[in-house]
């Protein structure tokens, strides 16, 4: 495939996801922001793992600072989408 076209394909795929996400909020009213946050984070291990199996793939982290910087992150990006999803509710 020509990278042209792939990164066009990439970039697609990429709106069409994000795309997903106040439909993903709308479709699951009866669940909480922090429900749906979990849900969505299960799903995403579920397919890294897939990804990682298929392609042979390791996740690495070199300096044992890093892994408090990614715990720092991932706790802000949890608040930003249960933020997010409450808003997207809110709004509905």
């Amino acid at each position: 495939m020509k990278p042209k076209t792939l990164s066009l394909l990439q970039v697609n795929s990429a709106v069409f996801l994000w795309g997903l996400t106040v439909t993903f909020a709308r479709s699951i009213n009866t669940l909480t922001s922090e429900a749906i946050v979990c849900f969505r984070s299960l799903i995403t291990v579920v397919v890294l793992a897939i990804f990682l199996k298929v392609t042979r793939g390791e996740i690495r982290v070199h300096r044992r600072k890093d892994y408090w910087l990614m715990g720092i992150l991932g706790v802000i990006l949890c608040v930003h989408w249960v933020s997010l999803f409450a808003a997207f509710k809110m709004a509905e």
